[in-house]
């Protein structure tokens, strides 16, 4: 058996944190250049001929060509018996072969041709790239061309896939740190479909799924109408439409794409207690947020920083070197679904310590929303991350990542011509207005312990499933 490479890549998707600035998607028509809008960093929008949406950013000097691009995908929120096809179908495509090569030899195909492409899905989009040295480019082309319009699917891969995905879930279960951002998620998220796609509970949402479902979400969603690329490398933009025309022209013109499905979080201040026995003490403590990766990404980050982003930041110092209680605390927020968010902060203790630990963690966040972040905090994160957008733009992987994210986050691909600007403007005291404007004032606490013993928990339960009674007010 081929030992799998990272040369196909396959993942479920995550909002990618970009801090820029906020702008319009503006589909034009083209031809010429003159229809196209141009930027400094030389990044122009239009149509290809066959009518596909596609950001052109030249680097004449770069040796590979990169795509990346992105499908509209809420298939899989409304499969209510088969959220699965969201971790198996992307896998299913890309790993199965195509046409006339099974999946080693289209594995080796890119093998030696130095290249790589990757497909994967998320909650309300499926992405991919493409990454060739220009000597393999057509070749390249023409295998991820038919990967797309002719997958083999073959149905023996699809339950390999299947048994991995389950098994790798049974395993992420077991620790504690998942336990308690499944039960916070779950009780932000409330009843609704995004709560199975998270759980994937029963694992019948998994086994169910079949090669039929995957066929059916790939014509429904990949479609040319639907579709978005970004091309940066070599290319001129005339050859680079040319060339997207070439590897997609093979897709169905029209998607049929499935309509948002409201949400509204949940707001929940209470502290439930897991009772179980693990080796530390897990506390985390988060609520709703609509701090998304927007125009205020910048600041997110910032803030996220200087409160829980290393061994420097104010969470580790009050719990670590204050204590002596922590081994590792941080703030993070991840995404749910459309411009809704999970604020949270996390830690694991010395169960002796626990309860300081938790009575620190809740003066922090108090102190945080109060007085916010200082000027000294601030300038160095901003210099740092002001320094490192010349390297992001000057790569062709990198440069077209970063521009198909800044799109994916609602921003226009103009962004990355305004980030330098942008961050040279934040001030401490504008990102203290944000702080106060999206941060939760209350915030629900899970705890994983062996004891709820002074915790002073207002739920104690054993495992997930007794977590609705948790919920009620």
């Amino acid at each position: 058996m081929r030992t799998r490479t990272a040369r196909i890549a396959v993942f479920l998707s995550v909002l990618t944190i970009i801090p820029v600035g906020i702008g319009a998607l503006h589909a034009q028509t083209t031809a010429p250049d003159s229809a196209f809008v141009k930027k400094s960093y030389a990044i122009s929008m239009g149509r290809t001929t066959g009518g596909i949406r596609l950001v052109h950013m030249r680097l004449p000097d770069e040796k590979e060509q990169a795509l990346t691009f992105y499908w509209r995908d809420r298939h899989a929120l409304h499969q209510v018996d088969k959220t699965g096809l969201v971790g198996l179908g992307a896998g299913l495509v890309i790993n199965g072969g195509a046409g006339g090569l099974d999946a080693g030899a289209f594995e080796e195909e890119l093998k030696d041709l130095g290249s790589s492409i990757s497909l994967s899905q998320g909650r309300t989009n499926t992405q991919g790239s493409l990454v060739a040295p220009m000597a393999g480019l057509e070749a390249t082309g023409k295998l991820l061309a038919s990967v797309l319009t002719e997958p083999r699917l073959p149905k023996i891969t699809l339950e390999r896939r299947k048994r991995f995905f389950i098994n790798s879930l049974k395993v992420a279960d077991e620790k504690a740190e998942n336990l308690a951002n499944k039960a916070l998620s779950n009780l932000i998220t409330g009843d609704h479909q995004v709560t199975r796609l998270n759980n994937l509970q029963p694992l019948t949402l998994i086994s169910d799924v079949t090669v039929e479902d995957v066929d059916q979400w790939r014509k429904a969603v990949l479609a040319r109408d639907n579709l978005t690329v970004v091309a940066a490398g070599p290319l001129s933009r005339e050859e680079a439409a040319t060339f997207v025309d070439r590897v997609f022209s093979g897709l169905p013109e029209s998607a049929t794409i499935k309509p948002a499905i409201p949400f509204k979080p949940v707001s929940l201040a209470k502290t439930i207690v897991i009772e179980r026995k693990v080796d530390q003490t897990i506390i985390l403590m988060g609520g709703p947020t609509e701090w998304t990766t927007g125009r205020e990404g910048a600041e997110r980050n910032i803030a996220l920083n200087v409160l829980g982003g290393d061994f420097k930041a104010r969470l580790f110092v009050a719990i670590r070197e204050k204590l002596g209680a922590s081994y590792g605390a941080s703030a993070s927020i991840s995404g749910v679904l459309y411009d809704h968010g999970i604020f949270a902060m996390q830690s694991s203790v010395a169960h002796d310590k626990a309860v300081a630990a938790l009575a620190s963690m809740r003066e922090e966040y108090r102190k945080f929303l109060a007085d916010g972040v200082t000027t000294d905090e601030v300038e160095p994160l901003k210099r740092r991350m002001i320094a490192g957008l010349p390297d992001t733009m000057r790569r062709s992987g990198s440069a077209a990542g970063s521009i198909r994210a800044s799109m994916l986050n609602g921003l226009g691909y103009e962004a990355a011509d305004e980030q330098p600007k942008r961050m040279q403007s934040i001030t401490s005291d504008g990102v203290n207005v944000l702080i106060r404007k999206h941060l939760p004032a209350a915030l629900t606490t899970i705890i994983v312990a062996p004891s709820a013993q002074g915790l002073n928990a207002d739920c104690v339960i054993a495992s997930l499933e007794d977590l609705p009674k948790c919920s009620k007010p």
